[in-house]
């Protein structure tokens, strides 16, 4: 499994909100690493922790092993688990009748936009310009795919 460091990341942010501190002295890395074999049972060394912070200036790709058992200190099975609960929901699929319905509503809100503004130009004596109408080929096309075209 790729290690991508926005999930990283947020494995952080989960660890610093469970042990109610943030990462910042090296006595906050004891701590940690003492949190962490209090409740998983497992060692991890300050030093680790420091690297996973960049604390150190080293730069190192931390282990699976070390995010599973950092992983179940926040609650989950493993990294793998942590990362998958971390995603998104993955939205429905929409039909594309649906789709296109969306598209249209969405490209008639800036027109019904331009045309309140335009009639608030005319009203006030400027001229009117309807830049809006550029959307109307994104409708076009929207109309197209829902009926299959």
């Amino acid at each position: 499994m790729e290690i991508k460091e926005n999930d990283i990341a947020l494995l952080r942010q989960k660890i610093e909100e469970k042990s109610g501190r943030q990462m910042l002295t090296p006595k906050d890395f004891d701590y940690l690493s003492d949190c962490v074999f209090e409740e998983c049972r497992q060692k991890i060394s300050p030093t680790t922790l420091k690297r996973l912070w960049g604390y150190l200036s080293e730069v190192a790709t931390p282990r699976i092993s070390t995010l599973n058992i950092l992983s179940q200190f926040v609650g989950c099975q493993d990294w793998e688990s942590f990362c998958r609960q971390m995603q998104p929901p993955i939205e429905q699929e929409e039909k594309p009748v649906e789709q296109a319905e969306r598209l249209a509503e969405q490209a008639e809100k800036p027109v019904e936009q331009s045309e309140r503004l335009a009639e608030q130009k005319v009203m006030s004596g400027e001229k009117a310009v309807r830049p809006a109408l550029k959307w109307l080929p994104y409708a076009v096309v929207a109309v197209l795919l829902a009926v299959g075209g």
